[in-house]
């Protein structure tokens, strides 16, 4: 899948952030950029991490962004398949996000698009669906360990961690999504899903007030305010974030199991792997749920944040 980019407002940012989603980059002109997802090896996966790329980069740095997907027979992965770059180019011509058919085909039911007249498909939202709404195919064992590890916390009322690793295609937000689902059916918990973002890597505590917004009156991570005393130093932001962080989650926790989800940790920003460790030592004995799922290069960092967690290697059906 190619992803063309024209009227950057910051190339060196479009190109960090395309590399840090997966993707090959060449330069196009003075204000443009190619960005390839696939060519050396195809998951399926392609289209929509392109599509999702190509959304967040419209709303964030580049003008114009066109997306297609096509077989590669130049025989020069690092190129791309000609025609697919050309259409991806072409498409590109004014404000928003457009798709060829190949790609909303790919990705029907996980995105949303509205044909104009001329035939022309341009992607609905600002963001683009999460991958989670594709049907999950097998991971029966892992369905399971994760919902047992919800038992536990309930039973014990002890926290639970597990770590999900494996290669991107592998349905590492599929599984979470399916097993979310299921414990919330099953009633007594209460899920909060926040993932990582390429684009928002840097930006402190993005993933966890993503698992909040909308799911509490108040995100712990969001300013407070003028009524907020005033900070001496920045350690001392962060433990008062921190202690905000716990308070809410213990308040939660009164009410039955917190189920919380962090996805595509290998793009989670520092600040929020280090609050899930302070988490994990303040509330030893809540009934909490700790998921992290992230690409194998994450593991390590992943298990800082969750040092005594199961560990689930997804690999090939």
């Amino acid at each position: 899948s190619a992803v063309s980019l024209e009227v950057l407002r910051d190339a060196a940012l479009a190109r960090r952030q395309a590399q840090e989603a997966g993707a090959r980059t060449l330069a196009i002109g003075d204000d443009g950029l190619l960005a390839l997802f696939g060519g050396r090896a195809w998951s399926g996966e392609e289209p929509l991490r392109a599509a999702r790329f190509a959304a967040a980069a419209a709303a964030d740095f580049a003008g114009r962004v066109g997306v297609a997907t096509g077989r590669d027979t130049s025989g020069d992965p690092d190129v791309g398949a000609t025609d697919v770059v050309d259409l991806a180019a072409s498409l590109a011509r004014e404000g928003g996000v457009w798709v060829d058919e190949a790609t909303a085909a790919m990705t029907r039911g996980a995105l949303s698009f509205t044909r104009q007249d001329d035939g022309r498909l341009r992607l609905d939202a600002a963001r683009a669906a999460a991958p989670e709404e594709l049907p999950l195919v097998g991971r029966a064992a892992e369905q399971a360990l994760l919902a047992e590890s919800v038992a536990r916390a309930a039973e014990s009322s002890a926290c639970q961690c597990v770590v999900l690793v494996g290669a991107p295609g592998m349905g590492r937000s599929r599984l979470l999504h399916a097993a979310v689902g299921a414990a919330v059916a099953r009633g007594g918990v209460r899920a909060l899903v926040g993932r990582g973002d390429a684009l928002r890597r840097e930006a402190p505590y993005a993933a966890l007030s993503e698992a909040f917004r909308g799911a509490v009156d108040r995100d712990p991570f969001a300013e407070q305010g003028e009524g907020a005393s005033p900070v001496a130093d920045l350690q001392t932001l962060r433990d008062r974030v921190h202690q905000r962080f716990e308070a809410e989650v213990h308040a939660l926790a009164e009410g039955g199991v917190v189920v919380l989800v962090i996805d595509d940790a290998q793009w989670v920003d520092a600040a929020s792997l280090a609050a899930l460790r302070w988490l994990v030592d303040a509330l030893p004995d809540a009934p909490l749920c700790l998921w992290v799922a992230a690409e194998v290069s994450a593991r390590d960092a992943a298990l800082r944040a969750l040092p005594n967690a199961r560990v689930v290697e997804l690999g090939p059906l």
